[in-house]
């Protein structure tokens, strides 16, 4: 009886702290709190969805979770969706230099191939954020607000439990990954800033966002999560690092903006998102748009807000030692 009590008085908290513009909790998603302190949560079965293949005949299974189509495995590609070649880079000068020429790159976690076909390949940003596309047909490297809407949906507070695989992250006492949004977030680790490894294989991933940090231009958007925790984080970073990709079908907008006309190098005209460069980034554009309509005159409470997630911790500095074992 006393933990009964317990539980409903967790799930009220957990009603009150969440804004309705922010968090959601799903109808069929209960939250435990164990005898022993375990946190357990549970919701619904995996809704898993047709493969899809990027231009390297990689197959990647695919899961909806709420009204989004994501990939539930890393992006493993080598070449632009035009046929271009992505660079591997594995020196960590030329990884530091392809970053500050905004060169795109990419390199398999401590250069070991084998990592590759478990966690994906390691990107720059400028891979990500590069015209000719990175993502598989009918796919796009997930935007910061997409991020948001996905971790929103598995409720903010408990998402990480949701995604994380049920394999490869070192056991926590009191932290139980169930992977029930079907999501299989592997452990993948990153390359820093110096070009180094951050040696957190079993320890942490990052995911590349597609937006930019507005007033930061150097660093861009990112997703993380850590074994002991059970939220994901959101954080930005320098564009030169070294992070995983997923991706998440395109919408009907999505779709339309990809089919509009570009101008290439040689001033022809042709149609799709994955050749020549873009004069104008219209989805970019887009998004910048909506967010400045929403965001309009609130400069100074955009700087209030990124001072209290600081002190909240919800904005944090990368981890780059491994946990004590």
């Amino acid at each position: 009886m006393k933990f009964k009590i317990i539980n409903i008085l967790f799930t009220f908290l957990l009603l009150c702290n969440c804004k309705s513009s922010q968090c959601q909790i799903a109808s069929d998603t209960t939250v435990t709190v164990k005898k022993d302190a375990k946190v357990t949560v549970k919701n619904q079965s995996p809704i898993f969805m047709p493969s899809v293949t990027d231009i390297d005949g990689h197959q990647y299974k695919t899961v909806k979770i709420g009204t989004q189509v994501w990939m539930a495995e890393n992006l493993n590609v080598s070449h632009f969706r035009n046929g271009d070649l992505i660079p591997e880079v594995e020196d960590s000068l030329k990884w530091i230099e392809a970053g500050k020429e905004g060169e795109p790159a990419w390199c398999y976690n401590e250069n070991k191939a084998s990592n590759g076909s478990i966690y994906g390949k390691l990107y720059n940003w400028y891979a990500v954020n590069d015209p000719r596309g990175l993502a598989p047909k009918g796919y796009h490297v997930a935007s910061d607000s997409e991020w948001t809407t996905l971790t929103n949906f598995l409720v903010e507070d408990w998402a990480a439990l949701k995604m994380r695989s049920i394999t490869r992250w070192q056991e926590v006492p009191g932290i139980e990954n169930t992977n029930t949004s079907g999501f299989s977030a592997l452990p993948s680790g990153s390359r820093i800033p110096d070009g180094a490894f951050d040696g957190m294989i079993t320890y942490r991933t990052d995911w590349w966002s597609s937006t930019e940090n507005k007033y930061y231009i150097k660093r861009a958007w990112f997703r993380e999560i850590y074994l002991k925790e059970t939220e994901v984080g959101r954080a930005f970073d320098e564009k030169l690092d070294g992070l995983a990709v997923r991706c998440v079908k395109d919408t009907a907008q999505k779709k339309m903006i990809s089919n509009t006309t570009i101008i290439s190098d040689s001033s022809k005209s042709e149609t799709g998102a994955e050749s020549g460069h873009l004069i104008n980034n219209t989805s970019d554009k887009i998004n910048k748009n909506t967010s400045d309509k929403i965001n309009k005159n609130n400069t100074s409470d955009k700087i209030n807000k990124v001072i209290d997630n600081v002190l909240n911790g919800k904005i944090f500095k990368k981890k780059n030692k491994a946990p004590k074992q």
